[in-house]
């Protein structure tokens, strides 16, 4: 059963088809109006790119947060913990030799050599300023910066659904970047377009189970008895 985010998404993508695209499309890919027709197909194209975007960085965070809080809370250390921590890019360094700071001047960095809390919070926080600030797209190298440091088994990422995004993110850029003068919006068919994203969509909920997968093994907060 696909996630409540996953239905978001997928019914995200039913409002911006209605909105956008033809009702019914023509076989040959000709229309009257045809500038009209690319134009909104183009639109269709970039806001189907982002919602896809926001759904990748809406749940990389959901897991993320719930990690964060069962460690806050019960100090369990989830396989999203693990592999935020090895995949941050932060230097691990040894513990130090004594467990006072040996002068007044380190004092104030000492925590971060002996507290695990301490070196763990900019780790929690630099993974949600990515996912909000510096993540850009949906290309390969977006995935991996989302995915595999929530606990994603790489082994789970279809090669397939990632070049299909990189073609996707290609497509994005193409258009979002473009005059209404240049030939991008030549020869555009919106079928084309629908087809695309519809055939994501299919490569993208697999997915979606496995990331439902990770939050199963976190244990959640028990609820407050009223």
């Amino acid at each position: 059963m696909p996630s409540e985010r996953f239905v978001q998404l997928r019914d995200q993508l039913a409002a911006l088809r209605s909105h956008l695209l033809p009702e019914a499309f023509d076989p040959t890919g000709l229309y009257e109006q045809p500038d009209a027709i690319s134009t909104r197909a183009l639109g269709y194209r970039v806001l189907a790119h982002a919602e896809i975007e926001t759904y990748f960085e809406d749940r990389a965070l959901e897991v993320a947060n719930l990690a964060r809080e069962a460690w806050e809370r019960t100090r369990f250390a989830s396989r999203v913990a693990l592999c935020l921590t090895s995949f941050s890019g932060k230097e691990m360094r040894s513990p130090p030799d004594t467990l006072q700071a040996p002068s007044d001047n380190k004092k104030k960095t000492w925590p971060e050599l002996i507290d695990i809390n301490v070196r763990l919070t900019p780790i929690w926080a630099a993974f949600h300023h990515f996912v909000r600030s510096d993540n850009n797209g949906v290309k390969e190298k977006n995935l991996l910066a989302l995915l595999l440091p929530i606990g994603i088994d790489h082994g789970k990422l279809d090669p397939n659904l990632l070049a299909d995004l990189d073609s996707f993110g290609a497509l994005r850029g193409a258009a979002a970047h473009s005059s209404s003068r240049t030939g991008v919006r030549q020869a555009l068919n919106p079928a084309d377009e629908l087809r695309r994203v519809e055939s994501l969509l299919v490569g993208i909920e697999p997915l979606d189970a496995e990331i439902d997968a990770l939050l199963l093994e976190i244990p959640k907060a028990p609820r407050a008895i009223a």
